[in-house]
């Protein structure tokens, strides 16, 4: 009964520790599509996230249970995205910069 009132809710737009993240981040886009109707953001501001989310954030996390997502786990999706974004320093500069 726990199990079906906890769907039930997630039916109505309500997010649960059941639902996925991927779930969750299209909620909150709809809310700065919202944001950019009232004059709040920029079109273009709204496509940056779009962008980091479909190429960074959801293809980590948007599978991940709401319930599931902890502060561990989301450390480790950024240091990994940073790891892979990261400038790379030629080693002259990386050896100078340790002296």
């Amino acid at each position: 009964m726990a199990l079906q009132s906890r769907n039930l809710a997630g039916r109505h737009g309500e997010l649960t520790a059941m639902g996925r993240f991927s779930e969750a981040a299209e909620l909150w886009l709809l809310k700065v599509d919202a944001m950019v109707e009232e004059g709040r953001r920029s079109p273009g501001t709204v496509e940056t996230y779009r962008r980091q989310l479909r190429n960074h954030v959801l293809p980590a996390l948007g599978e991940v249970r709401l319930g599931e997502a902890t502060t561990p786990l989301v450390d480790k999706v950024i240091g990994a995205v940073k790891r892979k974004w990261a400038p790379r320093r030629p080693r002259a500069v990386a050896a100078s910069s340790r002296v």
